[in-house]
């Protein structure tokens, strides 16, 4: 099949990954195996740093999203990939564990919390005007918490580094991510959602319909689960913040910063007048927050102030 392919996609949804997939049905063979140390799919069809074969745009790129919306696709079929808003956290951990070309090793969220200032340095995504995607991070850290990340002082406090997560986890709604995942679901071009993408047969489906014929790639889809460590941390959030509301003991794995964030900003929402933004992550298991929760200062309870004053997000 000579026809042209273009996939569409915000951060850490696979986009790379569809690409290597189609290029395979295109060619009637399994392919190279595409991933990185971090378990991304940026090594597919890269030559002297540019993209060979089936392209992906992370559209939430201005230069890329103008092309997008100007049609500027060169004839291409569009797919786009989208996903419903349950998978945010995940993307949020993605778009910094698995990012661009391979510079952070197994880990960009380990590498992140190592060396913040490394990190925002070594990224390659550019904007429009030349400048690093990234490092917008650095004018927030400084406005919000009074922390300059340079050279001289490259690691963040954990609790500043959680907190700074925090800020995307409370704008979620108006969110590139988010605007850029209804733009891509509100299209009229073909789409797929990431779980059918996650889900092997599901996904072996899709690309039978499109191509008409099939591949067995399911030992490389297992590669691909088995080294996404935003799925694994995902998993646990999720798991760490049902078993609370459901009062279901579980001893809490090792989380990321990232991973942090997000089970003690879902806390925070679910309890609204116990604070748990600005505390360390102390707890060992569900016990452990239910006691937190019970035992807190009546006289101290109180929403925050962002709740506060946007309290129908939250409601």
């Amino acid at each position: 099949m000579d026809k042209k392919f273009l996939v569409v996609h915000t951060p850490g949804t696979f986009g790379s990954f569809l690409a290597w997939a189609i290029d395979c049905y295109k060619e009637k063979k399994i392919l190279q195996s595409p991933f990185l140390a971090s378990g991304n799919s940026h090594g597919h069809n890269i030559e002297n740093e540019e993209q060979i074969g089936t392209i992906s745009w992370d559209i939430v790129l201005p230069q890329l999203r103008r092309k997008y919306d100007q049609n500027d696709t060169d004839g291409a079929h569009i797919i786009g990939i989208h996903w419903d808003q349950k998978w945010f956290p995940y993307l949020l951990h993605a778009g910094i564990d698995r990012t661009n070309k391979g510079q952070y090793g197994a880990s960009g969220v380990a590498f992140a919390e190592k060396n913040f200032h490394e990190f925002m340095e070594k990224h390659t995504a550019l904007l429009e005007d030349g400048t690093v995607w990234m490092k917008s991070y650095k004018p927030r850290l400084l406005e919000h918490f009074d922390f300059d990340c340079n050279h001289e002082n490259p690691t963040v406090p954990r609790l500043v580094l959680r907190n700074l997560f925090w800020l995307n986890m409370a704008t979620e709604k108006k969110h590139i991510f988010t605007e850029t995942n209804q733009a891509i679901k509100s299209s009229n071009h073909d789409k797929i959602d990431i779980e059918t993408i996650l889900d092997y047969k599901s996904f072996n489906k899709y690309l039978h319909d499109l191509f008409g014929y099939e591949l067995d790639f399911s030992e490389i889809h297992q590669q691909f689960l088995d080294k996404n460590n935003s799925l694994k941390e995902y998993r646990t959030m999720r798991r760490t913040i049902d078993s609370v509301k459901n009062g279901t003991a579980y001893d809490i794995p090792k989380m990321s910063v990232i991973g942090e964030c997000v089970v003690m900003y879902e806390l925070e929402k679910h309890f609204f007048d116990v604070n748990f933004f600005n505390v360390p992550f102390y707890f060992k298991n569900t016990s452990d927050i239910t006691e937190y929760v019970k035992h807190y200062p009546k006289h101290m309870k109180n929403p925050n102030k962002f709740f506060q004053t946007h309290w129908r997000d939250f409601s």
